[in-house]
């Protein structure tokens, strides 16, 4: 607490000439500052490894430090968010380029303790042209530029642009910097573009060890098809929610075109409008980014759209993603598995 003189108080307010009345009543409200990463113990730089719910719980939302992914030493602006979670705030950019080690495992990426594979990451801007398995060592000196279609759906690839940069197929710069992968790659193998799978969230994915991929539901098209309901509970979801609880959502009968126009949630959800809130500023802004997607050898739609990838399957051939443009933010919608998009981990496991 913080003591006050109220002696010195009024000697203050007398000698300003203010007219102090003997029988006023003094309300002192104290205000704590709001408990920030460093006071939580959390020092900026340290391991995003390291980091778990339990210490995003000691911080104030609107709290924001960087942390470093410990598998190729960049550090990532991390932030806890209006719904209570800690999110990354910049877009994952993890390949092979510059990466410590050779490959991921379960003591670095959000891969289950009983899973002793290794996964091997190809270089920005290229992929695995041999063998079709993103635990196959040998493919790692076959390499060439990305290509993001059906040919390559089941291999590992990563798009890369640097902020700034304008090849793409609208001339904008690209926001930020930003690693594309396929939903092959995300997943570190669990599905890609025509293997079968309608449902499920994939057990491991492309995210730094205590963190993951945002979930959307577990259940695809069996349930969440044009008949289905809209989630209530799926991370991006839940995310725009908590920035405005009572906004009005369209086609909530339509699990996938569930959408929002939502002033209040577009301007803390997305990063580049003219609203738009600072993400990096003591706010619970997300600040998603227009960083387009990959789809063949172009990358489209910088500056207009952004897609990210969840952890979730929607059906043999698309997995649920965050899709906004300039007017609408979908929460659950789907793309196609081989198509190159954006990631943003989430702190700690599925509540």
């Amino acid at each position: 607490g913080q003591t006050v003189n109220v002696n010195d108080f009024l000697t203050a307010a007398t000698s300003a000439g203010q007219d102090i009345d003997a029988g006023i009543t003094l309300y002192l409200i104290w205000e704590p500052e709001p408990v920030s990463f460093a006071k939580a113990g959390i020092a900026a730089g340290s391991n995003m490894q390291d980091f778990d719910n339990s210490k995003c719980a000691l911080v104030d939302v609107g709290q924001i430090t960087t942390l470093k992914d410990s598998r190729d030493n960049h550090e990532y602006h991390v932030k806890k968010l209006s719904d209570g979670n800690c999110w990354m705030i910049d877009n994952l950019t993890i390949s092979a380029t510059g990466m410590v080690a050779d490959s991921l495992d379960n003591t670095n990426t959000n891969i289950p303790s009983s899973d002793t594979n290794k996964y091997y990451l190809p270089p920005q801007n290229a992929r695995y042209t041999s063998g079709n398995s993103i635990t196959n060592s040998s493919v790692k000196t076959a390499n060439t530029a990305v290509s993001f279609d059906t040919s390559y759906s089941n291999q590992p690839q990563v798009g890369y642009r640097a902020a700034g940069t304008t090849d793409n197929s609208t001339g904008s710069p690209v926001p930020e910097n930003t690693a594309y992968y396929n939903f092959y790659t995300a997943s570190l193998g669990y599905s890609y573009y025509g293997d079968g799978k309608t449902s499920g969230s994939t057990p491991r994915d492309i995210c730094p060890k205590g963190w993951r991929l945002p979930w959307v539901s577990d259940v695809g098209t069996t349930q969440n098809s044009s008949y289905g309901t809209a989630s209530t509970s799926g991370d991006f979801v839940t995310l725009a929610k908590s920035y405005n609880s009572s906004a009005s959502w369209t086609n909530t009968n339509t699990y996938y075109n569930y959408y929002t126009s939502d002033s209040t949630i577009r301007q803390n959800m997305i990063s580049g409008d003219s609203s738009s809130l600072d993400r990096f500023a003591s706010n619970g802004a997300a600040g998603f980014t227009y960083a387009g997607y990959y789809n063949g050898t172009t990358l489209y739609y910088v500056g207009t759209n952004g897609d990210y990838w969840s952890s979730s399957v929607y059906d043999t051939y698309n997995s649920y993603n965050l899709y906004f443009n300039t007017t609408s933010v979908y929460p659950q919608y789907y793309n196609i598995k081989y198509r190159g998009f954006a990631v943003r981990c989430i702190a700690g496991t599925r509540s």
